[in-house]
């Protein structure tokens, strides 16, 4: 049975002065190569910066889950979205330290091998039992009869 997978590429960190604050570590990875997965497994949220301009930002949220990869879109969010959710294949952010930045990384090789376990699981997953209520060639007279039934008993209790 194939298996899904996905290559995750960390970039060499790199300090990044932001004002009023000191030095930065920015930290970029790139999801490439999915086999039977999309590589837009991070979760964004594109946040209003200026109201009156209308500027936006995206600021990363989580490794996608199984149901993300099928609720949102890729690239964009869409028009109605609210809250305004979307995948993109790469994370580029800077945080305050070199130790968060691979916290980070870490993180999110483990938030993405979990995503792969979770869909490889779903493939495998067999009928274990199979049950019916009710019989399918009831007639129409029955089906009243056990409907006026049951709304009898509902007004009783």
């Amino acid at each position: 049975m194939t298996t899904r997978g996905i290559t995750l590429t960390r970039s060499a960190e790199s300090i990044q002065a932001i004002p009023n604050r000191g030095d930065g570590f920015r930290i970029q990875i790139v999801a490439s190569g999915g086999d039977m997965i999309p590589n837009e497994v991070f979760l964004f949220r594109q946040n209003l910066l200026d109201p009156i301009t209308g500027l936006t930002g995206d600021e990363f949220c989580a490794v996608t889950s199984p149901e993300d990869l099928v609720t949102y879109p890729i690239g964009e969010p869409a028009v109605t979205a609210s809250p305004p959710f979307f995948r993109k294949d790469t994370i580029d952010v800077i945080v305050g330290s070199r130790k968060v930045a691979d916290d980070m990384w870490t993180a999110i090789k483990t938030r993405v091998c979990e995503l792969v376990d979770a869909l490889n699981r779903k493939d495998r997953l067999v009928v274990e039992e199979t049950f019916r209520c009710g019989d399918p060639e009831e007639t129409t007279s029955e089906s009243s009869e056990s409907s006026m039934s049951v709304s009898e008993s509902i007004s009783v209790g």
